[in-house]
């Protein structure tokens, strides 16, 4: 039997050195390992996810251009795509809306002022007003192809200026355009090749056709220096926008149709009955004057009586055309017997009425009315 006695101090210490380590190196890669899935969870979670909510809030303040970056094919990515095209529908219905509320808005103001007369003259000056102030325009032309008179024009207002402009219109004259009427444009238009409104490319001038069905009412022209918007511009809007006016101005046609006298064109004795007294109250209540010149044809019994009635229609027809050419923007003409005839000039002095009823007599005069070429 062999006895070995040996001391398990050093032995002891060496196992306590092993024990250290080995506790220092579990808790430093214990510490290692948090740290990368702190890391990890920052880059891959905290920070998409706080990019989300960031991108939320900002969403919720009304900011419809947000959008969050999208990285990688995770689920968060797939998170961050849906709210980013969710905030992209978003804007784009909120775009809609707007335009729609513009568009209604440009409705409403019009058909607000087309309901306040039914007469044709005050209506043309009615819309080319409320276009002129809706869609904030510089210049608003109208070409038009209706009146109650038969007798084609071209109006024109423009902003700051307290009258229209008025043009006789023929597509066959050949004449000189009053500025802001391409001649293309007006080319078109009597050629029937304009249908729908449409704005031009440089987005200063919005051409609007005025229809009723198939029937060419007028055609509306309207400059501006500012680019006109999306809302401003869109074919539904201006499309809307010339249905109603052509709607007013067909029951405004009919109604004038209702009130003129079938041979002229003139209005009828009943509607200067109407509108004199109308002119009479204004004058008592408020001061407003007006004039009014009378007017007979000398000798026409001779002509009916010599070359027939048809020659004395004819003189009829051709002095209700000087009268028509003559008389003021705003002022009216009236048959008011045989061969009597009337205008009224509302805010008219003497003078004015006096300078009016001359060139009348003039227009008459260079005439030379002669029945006779009728008659054979």
């Amino acid at each position: 039997m062999l006895l070995l006695d040996q001391s398990t101090q050093l032995f002891q210490r060496a196992l306590w050195t092993i024990q250290r380590g080995l506790g220092a190196t579990g808790g430093i890669t214990l510490a290692i390992l948090a740290f990368i899935t702190l890391l990890v969870t920052t880059v891959l979670v905290q920070r998409p996810v706080g990019r989300l909510m960031a991108g939320v809030r900002q969403l919720g303040t009304g900011d419809l251009t947000v959008r969050v970056p999208v990285r990688g094919r995770d689920e968060l990515a797939e998170l961050a795509s849906s709210f980013n095209g969710m905030a992209e529908d978003l804007g784009r219905s909120v775009e809609e809306i707007r335009n729609k509320e513009a568009e209604l808005s440009v409705i409403y103001s019009i058909l607000e002022r087309l309901t306040k007369t039914i007469n044709l003259a005050e209506l043309k000056e009615i819309v080319l007003q409320a276009i002129l102030d809706v869609l904030r325009a510089d210049r608003v032309l109208f070409l038009s192809n209706l009146n109650a008179q038969e007798s084609g024009e071209i109006l024109i207002k423009i902003r700051g200026a307290s009258r229209l402009q008025r043009f006789g219109y023929s597509a066959e004259d050949g004449g000189a355009l009053p500025e802001g009427l391409p001649s293309e444009i007006a080319d078109r238009w009597s050629r029937g090749q304009l249908q729908k409104p449409f704005v031009t490319e440089d987005r200063q001038m919005a051409v609007i056709p005025v229809l009723d069905g198939e029937k060419r009412i007028g055609l509306l022209v309207v400059r501006r220096k500012l680019p006109f918007t999306h809302a401003e511009a869109g074919q539904k809007m201006l499309g809307a926008v010339a249905d109603h006016i052509g709607v007013a101005f067909e029951n405004a046609r009919l109604y004038s149709l209702a009130i003129s006298d079938d041979l002229t064109r003139l209005f009828n004795p009943r509607h200067f009955q109407n509108r004199i007294a109308d002119a009479v109250s204004l004058q008592e209540q408020c001061g407003q004057n007006f004039g009014l010149i009378m007017l007979d044809l000398d000798h026409f019994k001779d002509i009916n009586d010599r070359l027939g009635h048809p020659a004395g229609d004819e003189v009829l027809r051709q002095v209700g055309r000087v009268l028509l050419r003559t008389i003021r923007i705003g002022d009216s003409a009236y048959r008011y017997g045989g061969e009597e005839f009337a205008v009224l000039l509302p805010e008219a002095d003497s003078a004015i009425t006096w300078a009016v009823a001359e060139r009348i007599r003039q227009e008459l005069a260079a005439q030379s009315l002669r029945a006779s070429a009728v008659h054979t």
